[in-house]
This record gives C-alpha cells, structure tokens and sequence, in this order.
C-alpha cells in the first residue's frame, strides 16, 4: 500500500509530484484525476491528468466532477477524528 504524508514543500517539487501521479495512475489503473495541494493557504499545486470519457476521449480538466458516492462519508469521519485527536473544538 502506498501513502502521501504532509511534509515541506520545499523538498518535493511539481515534476516530482507529476511523476508519482502518473506512475500510481498505471499501477492502479486510474483513468484520470485532479490534484491539487494546498500550503500556507495558497496553491502549490494543480494539475488535471487523464480521461473523463473512455467512448469519447475527453479529458480531465479543472471542470471535472467526480463523483464520490458514500466516500464522502469517511472523509468526515476522518475529518472529525482529526480535530478530536488535535483536541480542536469545533463550535469555535
């Protein structure tokens, strides 16, 4: 199983992360995805790679809507789980 950790930004650059994109695109054979990383409030990076459409061949952009379905859920779980481990009170 592979995992992306947070870390400097100054030690990863846009080529790095282009590489490691397309390289786990392959392995998991992933039509296409959007990227984009956030630092200090401000966007470090932001890419679009692959197909939205196998029949027509049409490419993923920063319009794409992908669907999440109930990963949606786990996401807020995660989010939740977070702020309690940080000890963040949300009603702040």
């Amino acid at each position: 199983m592979s995992l992306l950790q947070a870390q400097d930004s100054s030690l990863l650059s846009k080529k790095s992360i282009d590489t490691y994109i397309k390289e786990a695109m392959h392995a998991w054979k992933i039509p296409g995805v959007a990227v984009c990383i956030v630092k200090d409030g401000a966007v470090f990076y932001q890419q679009a790679n692959g197909v939205r459409n196998w029949k027509t061949g049409a490419l993923v952009d920063e319009e794409t809507l992908f669907p999440l379905a109930s990963v949606s859920k786990t996401f807020t779980g995660v989010l939740f789980a977070t702020l309690e481990a940080e000890r963040k009170n949300i009603t702040e």
